[in-house]
């Protein structure tokens, strides 16, 4: 089926031999604008005679463009009117949007084409009536009409479709195999060159080859060579059962809504399916599983900001260097499903074809055969050429082209020069004169920083002011946000600013959603140079704060709007207020029902100095610097970050201590000694345990006695002291009895953890009718809360395996293991793959299990995770055994090894009796 694209009819009217550069211009603008152009240009062979072509062709359209100058144009044979007047009266008897102009009357024109005699006088009374009937506007050269018309034609648009845009970013989900343009993007016009790219990529649409990555530094039109292959060599012209277009530079545009509105946009919701209910695997696969028969291309733009390097708050602002990460992990997807995604994309045979365009290329594809990879580098010495001449700028070949060099082919920086020279008041569009006053920088070394000083000093003060304002926004604004900002008095001057910022390529105008944004290098460049930054995020946050999420929150992207107004807080130097903003409607949703711990410390760490965690928050008195450092442990902690979790725990113990607050200081300490017990250092864990207890009978707090107590009893779990664990546990019954089901967002458990730890003791004990009661209460007290429904499936699978029902345990364990990858729950994923690995031993499965626990290992090592490590090298020594037998040994030495640094060493029985097992099966150990 060939994909078109759901586009508006603008048709074009004009005479034709005066006008002609003019409609050059106007059907580029069209182009641009991603409308279905109507002109006589494009009319072809057909039988009609021209005047009921033209008026045919206008039925197709909702939007028609008049531009007039001096001729009235031919009057076809038995008609009294021209075929441009015709055309205005068509249009006005259809109801379309008509957008006129007239030729200012003091611009040069040739005599030769100017009408006199009875056709002046018809022309006089055309225009009267086009003025009786709508407002023109006014136009001198080719370019200034262009202009007009692009501004008008957005606004057209606009207002054509304001009732269907949804009140996020998102534009409505068609219906496949209608194209899904997610976001829509501002598309310059003039877009020159790239012919050979553009055949690279038709090559590949055609070819094996599943993924095709773009690769190449900010400005080197990425988005733009994506959009106008796009737009022009596969919408209309290839068969395909879909095409999507999506942006993660939006600010809601996270992975799981693409996969969301993906799913929506393949299956139509056909079955009333409520996809809201998925998990982020579910999602992933059930597209993944559409995709292998369904011939869908998919346009991921801007990649990067799914990256580690690129997804903080602060990215937007930042440029190609300075990530502070090592090159692997700045390549690292945030979004584990992302990575599942691109994995599957790339092996598994697929009909649908995935264009990503990014800085940098994820890691998740290191490797991987299906996945090309393309390095986009500078526009050619012709396409040059060719781009400044399509921009009006004349000048000499070689001037052009030492331009060009000096630029380094550079898209955006030539067409910032292109804009600075084409708006230069005395010589405008002459590169001659404009370079005999402006001799040609040198801008070898700080290329990119010299071109945008160049461009942003050339403007204006107010309008280098406005610039710098919008670029306090991460994302594109509307005009009225802009006007809320403007330094601007008049509305009018305000617009023509706009205007001839966008003309001089510094700002980029969205004329499908009306929204105005820059290039992430101009909003970095701009935003360095912002007066006062803090008092306009005041301003900012004042626009903000009536936002809020929906009735419903489903998700974290739900929470979009409350996490930009506490980014903007931020850094209106309102750290404390943004902390209680952070506290009262993001830390618990983000801690307990979504388990999202990576945003949760993303934003966290915004409270920090630029030194990082190693520093203060800046967030005024102790107690509330205390309070951070403890949530940030916390998500690091759940995050299997362990040695920072630890670091931050012992310094919150120290401030608490200063601050003299027993209950803090008990909680801190027991908070660090989960820590350490899942560490292996345990008889630390004992001591900070024993300190927490004797503060929680110090102040008399109930709550903390029993959290200590609690934790005893799972440190004499892991130490392999089940009747301590036992007693301690019956200590707390009576205070968990009574105590909230979900614990806090400060570590404090609930009484689901409790009766998780109950459940452990009898399954380690072999009471597992105890174990299943006691695992079946923890299900009902979850509540909804990711982590503890993940934990209470994960015990549940261990006990469904101890009594003896495998594939029950299988299906649940790998549940488990794919919902905790995809939080990065580190720890439960681990310890859940161990269990999944038993469970795979019970069906003969060795090698599998083999690799499920191989895997354990790796995480529990890389992690610090000493007695998971050491538990999943007896299952991996375990499953190797009757295949592998010397490898085998080898694991359960390393196993042995590792436990002596255990005390107690609950494991050393187990593994030597394995060691002598494996010596029966194959000779002397």
């Amino acid at each position: 089926m060939v994909v078109s694209a759901s586009r508006t009819g603008v048709f074009l009217s004009s005479t034709y031999l005066d006008l002609r550069d003019y409609r050059h211009e106007v059907e580029e603008t069209i182009d641009a604008l991603a409308q279905d152009f109507h002109g006589m240009e494009r009319f072809g062979a057909r039988n009609p005679e021209p005047t009921q072509a033209s008026l045919d062709e206008i039925d197709k359209c909702s939007i028609f463009v008049g531009i007039y100058a001096h001729r009235y144009g031919t009057i076809p044979a038995g008609m009294e009117k021209s075929i441009t007047e015709l055309e205005f009266d068509h249009a006005t008897q259809k109801g379309l949007t008509r957008l006129c102009y007239f030729l200012d009357s003091d611009h040069p024109w040739p005599p030769r084409l100017v009408d006199t005699g009875p056709e002046a006088e018809l022309l006089r009374k055309f225009k009267n009536k086009v003025q009786s009937q709508c407002t023109p506007a006014w136009f001198t050269s080719p370019d200034s009409l262009a202009r007009r018309v692009q501004s008008d034609l957005h606004a057209a648009l606009t207002a054509r479709i304001a009732l269907r845009i949804p009140p996020d970013s998102f534009l409505p989900v068609p219906r496949a195999p209608d194209p899904f343009f997610a976001h829509s993007y501002a598309f310059k016009q003039h877009f020159t060159g790239r012919s050979a790219e553009i055949g690279m990529l038709s090559e590949w649409l055609h070819n094996m080859e599943p993924i095709l990555v773009l690769v190449g530094l900010g400005g080197l039109g990425k988005s733009a060579l994506a959009y106008h292959w796009l737009q022009r060599d596969v919408l209309g012209k290839e068969r395909l059962d879909g095409v999507v277009w999506w942006s993660f530079y939006e600010s809601d545009a996270t992975f799981e809504r693409f996969a969301r509105r993906l799913l929506l946009y393949l299956t139509e919701n056909r079955e009333g399916i409520r996809f809201d209910k998925f998990s982020g695997r579910d999602l992933v696969d059930s597209c993944l599983n559409l995709l292998k028969s369904e011939r869908v291309l998919l346009v991921l733009d801007g990649a990067e900001r799914a990256l580690q390097a690129y997804a903080g708050l602060g990215s937007p602002y930042g440029g190609d260097t300075g990530t502070g990460l090592n090159e692997v992990d700045a390549r690292g997807v945030v979004d584990p499903n992302f990575a599942h995604f691109l994995t599957r994309f790339s092996v598994e045979g697929f009909r649908g074809k995935l264009l990503i365009t990014s800085r940098l290329v994820p890691s998740a594809l290191d490797g991987l055969e299906g996945c090309r990879i393309e390095h986009l580098s500078g526009l050619k010495q012709d396409e040059v050429a060719e781009y400044f001449t399509k921009k009006g700028i004349e000048g000499s070949r070689a001037d052009i082209l030492e331009l060009s060099e000096k630029c380094g082919s550079h898209p955006l920086w030539l067409s910032l020069m292109a804009g600075l020279i084409g708006r230069d008041p005395e010589t405008p569009g002459d590169l001659a004169r404009w370079r005999a006053k402006n001799p040609m920088p040198d801008l070898t070394g700080k290329l990119g920083h010299h071109v945008l000083q160049v461009a942003y000093e050339a403007a204006p003060l107010n309008q280098q002011v406005l610039l710098s304002r919008i670029s306090a926004f991460r994302f594109p604004i509307d005009f009225q946000t802009v006007q809320v900002l403007s330094n601007y008095e008049a509305e009018a001057d305000l617009r023509g600013a706009l205007l001839e910022l966008v003309d001089r390529e510094l700002l980029l105008f969205d004329s499908v959603r009306a929204r105005y944004d820059l290039h992430p290098l101009v909003r970095m460049y701009a935003y360095e140079r912002l007066k006062e930054p803090a008092g306009l995020h005041a301003r900012i946050v004042g626009i903000l704060e009536g936002t809020t999420p929906p009735d419903q929150v489903s998700s974290v992207s739900d929470l979009s709007p409350v996490i930009e107004l506490f980014h903007h807080t931020i850094r209106a130097d309102r750290a404390r207020e943004a902390l209680g903003l952070f506290r009262d409607r993001l830390s618990s949703q983000l801690y307990g029902r979504f388990s999202a711990n990576l945003t949760r410390a993303d934003l966290l760490m915004a409270l920090f100095p630029e030194e990082g965690a190693d520093a203060l928050p800046n967030v005024g008195d102790l107690s509330s610097v205390a309070w951070v450092l403890n949530a940030l442990a916390l998500s690091r902690a759940r995050l299997g970050q362990l040695p920072a979790a630890i670091s931050l725990l012992e310094r919150t113990v120290l401030l608490e201590q200063i601050l003299r607050n027993q209950v803090n200081e008990g909680i801190a300490s027991v908070n660090l000694a989960s820590c350490l017990i899942s560490a292996g250092r345990w008889s630390q864990a004992s001591v900070h345990l024993t300190r927490a207890t004797s503060l929680g009978k110090a102040s008399e707090s109930k709550e903390l006695r029993a959290y200590a107590t609690k934790t005893l009893a799972e440190l004499s779990l892991n130490m392999g002291d089940l009747k301590t664990a036992k007693r301690n546990l019956e200590d707390t019954r009576a205070y968990f009895s009574q105590t909230a089901v979900g614990g806090s967002d400060l570590g404090i458990p609930g009484a689901t953890d409790w009766w998780l730890a109950g459940a452990q003791v009898s399954l380690a004990e072999g009471r597992r009718s105890d174990a299943r009661s006691e695992i079946q209460s923890a299900i009902e007290s979850a509540g909804g809360r990711k982590v503890e429904e993940l934990r209470t499936s994960s015990v549940s699978g261990a006990i469904s395996l101890a009594e003896g029902h495998a594939k029950e345990a299988r299906e649940l364990l790998q549940r488990v293991v794919d919902q905790a990858h995809e939080s990065c729950l580190e720890i439960i994923e681990t310890e859940a793959r161990i269990s999944l690995a038993r469970a795979e031993m019970g069906t003969d499965s060795n090698e599998t299990a083999a690799k499920h626990a191989a895997e354990a290992v790796r995480v529990a090592t890389e992690r610090g995770l000493v007695p998971i490590a050491i538990a999943a090298r007896l299952v991996q020594g375990e499953a190797l055994m009757s295949d592998n037998s010397r490898e085998a040994i080898q694991v359960l030495k390393r196993a042995l090894q590792d436990s002596e640094t255990l005390r107690p060493n609950p494991f050393r029985q187990a593994i030597r009796s394995l060691l002598a097992k494996v010596g029966r099966i194959s000779g002397p150990v």
